[in-house]
């Protein structure tokens, strides 16, 4: 079994003529990975594992190329005593098309200069302070009460500004907030809709002035954006559930089966 993907978990421009690919396989300690990528001709690099857990080891290995914004590459696997084995786009054998890869600028991650000096802290908003009873969401379970998978403790950005103070005092300079879109979740990691904050955390003009707040502290906003998948709820999905293969946006999901179960 070996996997890859074109997406960032996977394939990542480091630079103009710079690539990182990472490929996932099963746990088999005496294997060796390569990739096999174009470059003036055809080049091998080694990969190397950088993870591992029980049943999966993950490889990765940095392309430096003559040629920049394109690549085009396959994996092989070396077992002893064994024939390789290959990985193309949609196959595996010796005769499939390689991957091919481009990217630009813009696709390129710098890392702004504060990240360097941050301090973040993580809040699950939650779980964290109840700052407006009022927008508590039905069945909010008392602050000392055990949290479940399920359960709403009423957390809200009102109650994540009325901390600034304390977060100050802990030395912090930035927060990072799960996220705080619409959802019915109490994680919300299951976004509904990406232009509203969610009611029970307060809303576009509370978003806007616990931001004044921090900055006016010396602190930045992380906001942790899901855009990968969304929940049930979301537009898009919930116009797939109708119209099946003839909706417009059967594309943005992996959709194995038409009717959706």
């Amino acid at each position: 079994m070996l996997f890859h993907r074109q997406s960032p978990r996977f394939c990542q421009p480091l630079a103009a003529n710079e690539l990182l690919l990472r490929l996932k396989t099963r746990r088999l300690e005496s294997q060796r990975c390569l990739v096999v990528f174009e470059d003036q001709g055809l080049k091998t690099a080694p990969m190397y594992v950088y993870a591992r857990t029980p049943r999966y080891l993950y490889y990765q290995a940095e392309l430096r190329l003559s040629r920049p914004w394109q690549c085009r590459y396959f994996f092989r696997r070396q077992l002893d005593n064994q024939e390789p084995f290959y990985l193309f786009t949609g196959s595996s054998g010796p005769g499939g098309s390689p991957f091919n890869f481009r990217w630009t600028e813009a696709d390129i991650y710098t890392a702004p200069d504060w990240v360097k000096d941050a301090i973040p802290y993580q809040i699950f908003p939650d779980r964290f302070y109840n700052g407006n009873p009022a927008n508590d969401p039905p069945g909010t379970r008392p602050w000392e009460e055990a949290p479940t998978r399920d359960n709403f403790f009423g957390g809200d950005l009102e109650g994540i500004q009325l901390k600034i103070p304390y977060l100050n005092f802990l030395g912090v300079n930035a927060l990072w907030l799960n996220p705080i879109f619409s959802s019915p979740s109490n994680h919300r990691y299951n976004t509904s809709d990406y232009l509203a904050v969610d009611p029970a955390l307060g809303d576009k003009a509370v978003l806007r002035s616990l931001i004044e707040s921090l900055h006016g502290a010396g602190m930045r906003l992380i906001l942790d954006g899901v855009f990968n998948h969304t929940g049930t709820d979301f537009f898009a999905f919930k116009d797939i559930a109708v119209r099946g293969p003839h909706s417009p946006y059967k594309d943005w999901y992996y959709v194995h089966n038409f009717p959706l179960k």
